[in-house]
C-alpha cells in the first residue's frame, strides 16, 4: 500500500505544522480509500493511458504499492506542485498541493493518482522523451531549466499524467476530476 510521510517535521512552524498536518490526515485517508477500490480491479483489467499503451489491474496495484508520499513545505519553484523522483518512487508533495486540490470534488484523487502515473514506466518514457527533446533543442541557454515548465514539452508530461489518472478514476468508478488547465497544450501535441 502506498505510504505517506512528513519531510523535515521537527522544522516546521507551528503554522506549518498545522498545515502539514492537515495535508497528511487527508492524503492518509485517500489512500486508504483508493487502496480499497483498487484492490477491487481484477488483475487482468486494462486501463489506456494517452498514448495507448495499457496498464493491467495487477500493474496498477504493483504500483500503488511502491509508491511513497513525503508531504513538505519546500518550494520547487513557480508552478510545481512537488517533484517526483522515479528511482526510488516518490513524490515529494507540497502541503498546500493536497489541500488545495482537496477543495475541489475528486480534486484529491485526481492529484494523487496523477502521481501514481509519473510513477509507471510509460508516464517516466514521455517525460524522459519530452526532457530530451526540450534539451536537445535548448542546451545552450543557461535559462533553460528555468523555463522547462512553460514549455509545451513540460505541459505534454503533466497532461499525459492527468489522461492516465482521469482513466484509472473512470475504471475505479471515481468521479472523473472535471478541471480545465490553461496552459494550453493537450497530450500529443507535439511530434513523438
Amino acid at each position: 500500500m502506498a505510504s505517506v510521510k512528513v519531510d523535515d517535521r521537527d522544522q516546521l512552524s507551528a503554522a506549518e505544522q498545522h498545515q502539514v498536518d492537515r495535508a497528511e490526515t487527508i492524503l492518509k485517508e485517500l489512500i486508504d480509500e483508493l487502496t480499497a477500490k483498487l484492490g477491487t480491479l481484477p488483475d487482468t483489467a486494462q486501463v489506456a493511458m494517452a498514448d495507448g499503451k495499457m496498464l493491467t489491474g495487477a500493474e496498477l496495484k504493483q504500483l500503488w504499492d511502491d509508491i511513497k508520499f513525503v508531504i513538505t513545505t519546500r518550494s520547487y519553484g513557480p508552478g510545481y506542485g512537488g517533484s517526483f523522483d522515479y528511482a526510488t518512487k516518490t513524490s515529494y508533495i507540497r502541503h498546500d498541493t493536497v489541500t488545495g486540490w482537496d477543495i475541489f470534488p475528486s480534486g484529491a484523487e485526481f492529484i494523487t493518482l496523477h502521481e501514481l502515473i509519473h510513477s509507471c514506466p510509460p508516464g517516466e518514457a514521455v517525460r524522459q522523451a519530452m526532457w530530451k527533446k526540450y534539451y536537445d533543442e535548448n542546451k545552450d541557454d543557461p535559462t533553460m531549466v528555468a523555463r522547462y515548465r512553460d514549455t509545451p514539452e513540460f505541459s505534454e508530461v503533466e497532461e499525459y499524467c492527468y489522461c492516465g489518472a482521469r482513466a484509472i478514476m473512470e475504471a475505479l468508478n471515481i468521479p472523473v476530476f472535471q478541471g480545465k488547465f490553461t496552459h494550453g497544450y493537450e497530450y500529443g501535441d507535439l511530434t513523438q
